[in-house]
């Protein structure tokens, strides 16, 4: 499928159906990290969705999520595609996944307590912690930190290779702002912290913090619609 040039809608399909009841480790030894990489760069949604179907497996436990972890070029990309894709259907599959994952790897849980519904959202209060690996990839790595910043601040509307028009500028910020209520009764100090308070100043936001960033510095409210 790396080296078909038609639309691969058909073999994506019948590869999603044939991988249903496969464990996400088994996946691997099946599509390699580069090849679901390059899945996740394909301009076909199909492609896309293939390699999303596969990182969701590791959703199933904390173990699965803590390799999915240690596979930095794989998230990145991830993160890259749910942002950037101008596929909605890509994009709300990205954002569920993401929630999923975070959630079993959750080692904090504000609300382990309680049953938490937002807007039909509902986190299992029952459900075992995790490690946590796969939030300190994605809050302590600079780089991917960064990505939040570079891909969804106004500062950098159509700058530089990689960046985002206006159009699909908006796209991101909504994802994001989509996916923080969640994250945020998941772990509240997460959001409202940073590693890294030098990548949010570079970007102009007042304080540290994803939430603040998403809230208060992202959007340009002067200039967009």
């Amino acid at each position: 499928m790396l080296t078909y040039e038609q639309d691969p809608a058909i073999l994506a399909s019948l590869a999603i159906k044939l991988l249903r009841p496969i464990q996400f480790t088994q996946a691997l030894t099946l599509a390699s990290e580069e090849s679901l990489i390059q899945a996740l760069q394909s301009p076909a949604p199909s492609a896309n969705i293939l390699a999303i179907t596969v990182i969701e497996k590791a959703a199933r436990s904390p173990g699965d999520t803590a390799i999915l972890s240690i596979m930095k070029g794989l998230v990145e990309n991830f993160l890259q595609t749910w942002l950037g894709t101008p596929d909605v259907g890509v994009a709300e599959k990205a954002t569920k996944v993401l929630g999923d994952l975070l959630e079993v790897d959750c080692d904090r849980r504000s609300s382990a307590g309680i049953d938490t519904k937002m807007s039909g959202l509902q986190l299992a209060s029952r459900m075992p912690p995790g490690q946590g690996l796969l939030w300190r990839r994605i809050f302590q790595d600079r780089e991917i930190y960064q990505l939040f910043f570079s891909l969804c601040s106004s500062t950098t509307t159509g700058k530089g290779e990689g960046q985002l028009d206006e159009r699909q500028k908006s796209l991101a910020q909504a994802r994001l702002l989509r996916v923080l209520p969640r994250l945020a009764t998941l772990d509240f100090q997460a959001i409202t912290r940073s590693q890294f308070p030098d990548v949010e100043k570079s970007y102009e936001v007042g304080q540290p913090g994803l939430l603040y960033f998403a809230t208060v510095d992202m959007v340009n409210k002067e200039e967009d619609m």
